[in-house]
């Protein structure tokens, strides 16, 4: 009866199994097909092939071998106009360009005889003996008489008139000359006027920052905050980056985007919160200069002084060890007490082996207790509590004190001025009135006010061997 049970009921089995896995097949070949179904439809539909059945015939290849003849005549046709026309106006421009330059021809060649007519009337007119000549026939310098007649190289041409050549040469003429003729070009200086305080270099104008003004700032240096007792004297560098403007009273603003500020940080565990004092401000302006001074001003996180963070306290595990070593010094004393052996009065007692042992073992776990139990202690103190701050905290940066930026190149300048003046005034200062002996009368002449005529009559009078004071 059992047997035929667990048949039917592993035949039921099998039965469930297969119809399982058919409805698994069933299934996943739906999805299948369903995804096959999604991908066509996404896909551009194919684009249609046109029939050329009937229509491509050898009548048609005859009218499109006709139509492509036609075409290509006309583009011949039309390239051989553009050619002729090309043709005709080059033609055109070589003609103009030729009577051009037949025209400056001609009137060069009338200007050349219109000055050697002039040259040969002069010549004439004068009757006088023209200047030797060398080989070349060109003349030679040397003296000319009055009223002869100069060669053209050496004859003063009035101003404005052209040369042989055909050139005017602006300047040359009787203008050239003093007392000429002509129009003269009178020179003429221009002036120009300055101030030593304009070469100067002028300081860079920064404003002055009122006490109140804050900035928005971002945390770039995380620390972990001193919280113990003198935690306020063991201070953690932090740096902030400005961002934006600076706000000052009366809605007044001013761009400090990206500057520094540089300041020490420690841990108040009371408050969980880590107190910061701002030292420095760091920044380099648009001209190239630097930024670099102190200030006094703290941070604020979320409307309160300090940066919230979070207390860690690493001593507890500590105190229980250096209670633990306590408890055992304890225990150690009490075994040393009982191995004592206790005597009434005016009585001694014998002292054994045991007795001895035990004492030894009692105040040696005693003392080994204690010493172990005050470095625990001292290691418990090093383990002070911390206030873990991390980086990129949005925090406000707040001067409290107010300040003048100024350029680290600026106050370097003001200081050697400051330099100079004070050892200008200590020269000054130091040099006093000396007398002067003379022959006829005695005079004193400071520093700042010395006679030209004294000096060198004191001059006069020195020997080898003198000293000037």
């Amino acid at each position: 009866m059992s047997l035929n049970e667990n048949l039917k009921t592993r035949r039921r089995q099998i039965t469930v199994l297969a119809a399982v896995i058919a409805s698994g097949a069933a299934l996943a070949g739906g999805v299948y097909g369903y995804g096959q179904y999604q991908e066509k439809q996404k896909a551009p539909p194919p684009a249609a092939v046109p029939n050329m059945t009937g229509v491509v015939t050898a009548s048609f290849n005859e009218k499109v071998n006709d139509a492509a003849l036609a075409q290509q005549q006309a583009k011949t046709s039309a390239l051989e106009q553009n050619v002729n026309m090309l043709s005709q106006k080059l033609d055109q421009n070589i003609l103009n360009t030729g009577q051009k330059l037949a025209e400056k021809d001609a009137e060069i060649q009338r200007l050349t005889d219109l000055l050697n007519q002039k040259a040969s009337g002069s010549n004439s007119t004068s009757g006088q003996q023209t200047p030797p000549a060398d080989q070349n026939g060109t003349p030679l310098p040397g003296p000319v008489a009055a009223g002869q007649a100069r060669p053209p190289e050496y004859s003063v041409t009035p101003t404005g008139t052209p040369s042989a050549n055909g050139a005017v040469h602006a300047g040359q003429g009787a203008g050239f000359y003093p007392g000429g003729s002509g129009q003269r070009v009178m020179g003429g200086l221009t002036t120009s006027k300055f101030t030593y305080e304009s070469l100067k270099k002028k300081p860079t104008k920064l404003p002055w920052i009122p006490s109140g003004s804050f900035s928005e700032a971002i945390m770039i240096e995380g620390a972990d905050a001193n919280a113990s007792v003198t935690g306020q004297q063991n201070t953690r560098p932090v740096t902030f980056r400005l961002l934006g403007n600076i706000q000052m009273p009366n809605n007044k603003e001013y761009s400090a985007d990206g500057c520094f500020v540089v300041g020490e940080i420690w841990g108040d565990i009371s408050s969980e919160r880590g107190e910061v004092r701002t030292k420095s401000i760091s920044c380099v302006l648009k001209n190239g200069k630097h930024i670099d001074m102190e200030f006094d001003g703290h941070v604020s996180y979320q409307g309160k002084g300090g940066i919230r963070g979070k207390p860690v306290m690493r001593n507890g595990m500590i105190v229980g060890y250096a209670g633990a070593a306590g408890l055992l010094s304890g225990f150690g004393e009490g075994i040393k007490s009982a191995a004592t052996p206790s005597v009434g009065l005016g009585a001694t007692a014998d002292v054994g082996a045991g007795d001895v042992f035990k004492q030894g073992f009692g105040g040696g776990a005693s003392k080994a207790a204690d010493t172990l139990s005050q470095y625990w202690i001292k290691r418990a103190e090093q383990y002070h509590p911390i206030i873990d701050i991390g980086a990129g905290n949005q925090v406000t940066v707040v001067f409290q004190k107010g300040f003048r930026l100024e350029t680290l190149e600026d106050a370097e300048e003001q200081k050697a001025k400051e330099a100079l003046q004070n050892a200008a005034n200590s020269t000054q200062s130091e040099a006093a009135p000396q007398s002067v002996s003379q022959t006829t009368s005695n005079s004193t002449a400071s520093v700042g006010n010395i006679n030209p005529d004294d000096v060198l009559r004191q001059a006069s009078q020195l020997r080898l061997g003198d000293t000037i004071n």
